[in-house]
């Protein structure tokens, strides 16, 4: 996977606003387009935030310059630069929602690190309350093998009586 550099990123960025200007297009040799969209998304974002004119076309033509391409190795287009970030937004939507809907369930506890602490540490799980207890549970009178027997020919005696 090619690193950004993001000095030549932003000179790459002019130039290609420039030649999208003029309608030209450039052919670089690489892979690993959605490792390097994902590591570089803020900067992206930040980007156009800074400059409301940005499109990602240009952005596609600058990472097309410095080497990310496409499955078929051609360079990155917008519209794949869109697919992959929208995909990446998708998956990290869907990762923050697992990790919401885990805080909220009753079987799973976790440990959370006091309030005060400025740097708390990561959140281990722990086992629920019910399942930390130590005392042994009794179990329940059960009847024996003996009471359910003599029960059971108590109940069918009268089938046994001989009538005289």
């Amino acid at each position: 996977m090619p690193s950004l550099d993001r000095k030549r990123f932003r000179q790459d960025l002019k130039a290609a606003r420039s030649r999208r200007q003029a309608g030209a297009s450039v052919r670089a040799n690489a892979t690993g387009a959605m490792a390097l969209v994902r590591e570089n998304l803020v900067l992206f974002d930040s980007m156009r935030r800074e400059d409301p004119g940005l499109t990602w076309a240009d952005i596609a033509t600058s990472l097309g310059q410095q080497g990310v391409v496409m499955r078929d190795g051609q360079p990155i287009t917008a519209k794949r630069l869109c697919a992959l970030i929208s995909t990446i937004r998708k998956e990290q939507q869907e990762q923050d929602e697992r990790a919401e809907a885990r805080t909220r369930r009753a079987d799973v506890a976790f440990e959370r690190a006091p309030a005060d602490d400025p740097a708390p540490a990561p959140t281990r799980l722990a086992l629920a309350p019910e399942l930390n207890k130590t005392a042994p549970v009794a179990a329940p009178d059960l009847p024996t093998e003996e009471t359910i027997r003599t029960g059971r020919y108590a109940q069918h005696d009268k089938l046994f009586k001989r009538k005289d």
